[in-house]
């Protein structure tokens, strides 16, 4: 280290000398403190770089493991739906079965409409033989026209009662006139009006209709019956 006094004794040359040395030094010093100026710099940089990536990679990582959380818990509520679901079902079905009728119940209905059924049938095939019975004994149509006004009874069950009425609507013994057609063995008088007071006591004796006994006095008394009707 230069003294003052060294100063003192030294030329005007070696000052400038000096100087200049110095110069050199300060310079060199301002060099590589700039140097490390920007490298410390350039480190902090680096690091401020660096730790914003990690601060980045951080707040990714943060978001896929939310993201992660979120359709995990999206999951989870959409298989607690489904399940919630399958249950609800699971009820509707339990109820419904319940509300349904047993093979037993279903099997008794179909006993009761059959039994229904075959009463209805029954109740028209009375009302059928009255009606048509009625027809006969008043003389309105004769034996060989009781097919027809059977189908023409059915017919007017069903909504068309045309050729019923054409039947029903005829003067009283228009068709078949209660009058004397002869005797029989015994020498009785056969009249239709004789025959149809047979068959009606036929009828009450045996608790039939009209049509039935009819049927059974023309079996039984065939002969009787010709002469009568001649069918």
């Amino acid at each position: 280290m230069v003294t003052e006094s060294d100063l003192k004794g030294m030329s005007h040359e070696d000052l400038i000398e000096l100087a200049v040395q110095k110069d050199a030094m300060v310079r060199s010093l301002e060099a590589k403190i700039q140097e490390m100026t920007q490298e410390n710099e350039s480190k902090i940089a680096k690091n401020e770089e660096e730790e914003s990536q990690l601060a980045e990679h951080k707040d990714e990582e943060k978001m896929k493991e939310d993201d992660k959380e979120e359709k995990l818990a999206e999951k989870k509520d959409e298989e607690k739906m489904k399940e919630e679901d399958k249950e609800e079902k699971k009820k509707e079905h339990y109820k419904m079965s319940e509300s349904l009728p047993s093979v037993e119940l279903l099997s008794e209905i179909q006993a009761l409409r059959e039994q229904v059924q075959s009463l209805q049938k029954e109740k028209l095939d009375a009302e059928r033989r009255e009606a048509v019975g009625s027809l006969l004994r008043e003389g309105k149509v004769s034996p060989s026209e009781e097919n027809a006004v059977n189908k023409a009874f059915d017919l007017k069950v069903q909504g068309d009662d045309t050729f019923w009425n054409m039947f029903s609507e005829r003067p009283i013994n228009s068709v078949v006139p209660m009058t004397q057609i002869g005797h029989g063995a015994s020498g009785q008088e056969i009249t239709k009006e004789s025959i149809n007071q047979k068959i009606k006591e036929l009828a009450k004796d045996k608790g039939l209709t009209y049509s039935q006994a009819l049927s059974e006095f023309r079996s039984s008394n065939t002969q009787e019956y010709l002469k009568a009707y001649g069918v």
